[in-house]
């Protein structure tokens, strides 16, 4: 880089300044044979004192702005920032060239003239490009701006086929700094039909019977507004879903949630969109994932007198047993239930819980309720003792006879849970 030579500037009026240099030479010239009296040393200092004191009235008076430069040469800093995507390697494969290739070359060049480069991936993190060059499924230009102001190069070099996977598009991104960004485009100039199911996401815990939400996720760069059609089939081949997909014109990224029969799912499964018209790329149209149905599922019925902290502990912990579902009734006031106190024998429990109930004589009918039902089919009972728990409790669970797992401790029933 090369700087401009240094420039002397003299402000104000050249008439005001011819006037005031002749008025200073009168001056020092009258001023020197005035001090004759004087010795010669003394006579020189006080010429000397008095002269460099009109020099600087003078200096004041016709304001000249003095400007002291120099040239310099640096060696430039130049970002070079690579697009992983998919789509680029496609590119590059089709014109037999490779990655590695590519940046040897630049490497050579920026070489041979001694300027500073850098080589960073298009990614969320904007790393360094190390020996090992891996492969994103996505092309993120929306980093670029912090990226440029924490690094500040004096140019960027961009090698992209300019679709945006993720993020913003390249053209709706405001730059602060004005940093020159030379493109160095791949592929085709005319854009190419594709669209394509990145990745299917699901729960990981699935159980028989089950609504669930499955997301998919598309990749879609089309020059005009199109349908297309997303089909499910499980392994059996039976067609679980088959809806329109509509695509905007341009690159997007779409999310679909689909809520499906758990049972429908189980096993290996395909996805698949519709072919485009002139569509080069079809077999990024399929996507198989398979889901695992957990295959048994043990019923708990928790019953709470009283909603407490110790209620919240008592029920996350459950939950967190595999294969299990839980029905909690709890108490909202006086003999009001947050839903209908139901116990059926078709489809009987592997535990009864309750939870600081029973905890007064309201709580009789519904106790020996409990207590019929754990006798009749063979359902052990565990009892948490909670903040309304009392002597009359005691005394409750005492007359009926029943067989209770007495825990004072909560630690000690998350123990026995698990």
């Amino acid at each position: 880089m090369i700087r401009p030579l240094a420039k002397l500037k003299f402000l104000g009026s050249p008439f005001f300044s011819i006037i005031f240099l002749v008025i200073f030479f009168v001056l020092i010239y009258r001023y020197w044979f005035f001090l004759n009296n004087l010795s010669f040393y003394l006579k020189s200092l006080l010429f000397s004192l008095r002269f460099l004191v009109l020099i600087i009235i003078l200096l004041l008076i016709i304001n000249p702005w003095f400007s002291y430069t120099h040239s310099t040469k640096t060696n430039q800093n130049i970002s070079i920032i690579f697009d992983f995507s998919e789509s680029m390697f496609a590119h590059f494969k089709n014109m037999d060239y490779s990655y590695d290739s590519v940046i040897k070359k630049i490497k050579s060049k920026f070489d041979k003239h001694k300027v500073n480069s850098f080589y960073f991936s298009l990614s969320e993190h904007m790393q360094m490009v190390e020996n090992n060059i891996d492969t994103l499924t996505y092309t993120y230009f929306t980093k670029m701006p912090n990226f440029l102001s924490s690094q500040n190069p004096d140019q960027v070099i961009l090698v992209t086929d300019g679709v945006a996977t993720s993020g913003l598009d390249f053209g709706s991104i405001k730059f602060t700094q004005k940093i020159p960004i030379n493109i160095l485009g791949v592929g085709n100039t005319t854009q190419i039909q594709d669209i394509s199911i990145d990745k299917i996401l699901y729960p990981p815990k699935i159980n028989k019977n089950e609504i669930i939400d499955i997301e998919v996720y598309i990749i879609s760069n089309v020059n005009s507004d199109i349908n297309s059609r997303l089909n499910i089939k499980n392994n059996t081949g039976k067609v679980v879903y088959d809806e329109p997909v509509y695509f905007n014109s341009g690159s997007q990224r779409k999310k679909l949630t689909i809520s499906l029969l758990s049972n429908d799912l189980d096993g290996f499964n395909t996805a698949s969109l519709s072919t485009l018209t002139r569509e080069q790329f079809i077999d990024n149209n399929r996507y198989t994932f398979s889901l695992n149905i957990n295959p048994f599922i043990e019923s708990i019925i928790m019953v709470s007198g009283s909603l407490s902290p110790n209620t919240s502990i008592i029920k996350s912990s459950i939950l967190n047993i595999d294969h299990v579902d839980l029905d909690h009734y709890y108490r909202i006031e006086n003999n009001e239930w947050n839903i209908e106190v139901d116990f059926s024998s078709n489809n009987p429990s592997k535990m009864l819980v309750l939870d600081d109930f029973p905890s007064n004589n309201l709580d009789i009918p519904l106790f020996n309720k409990i207590y019929e039902y754990s006798i009749d089919n063979n359902i052990p009972i565990v009892y948490l003792e909670g903040p309304k728990s009392s002597l009359l409790s005691a005394k409750i669970s005492w007359v009926n006879k029943i067989i209770i797992t007495y825990i004072n401790c909560i630690r000690s029933f998350l123990v026995f849970v698990h």
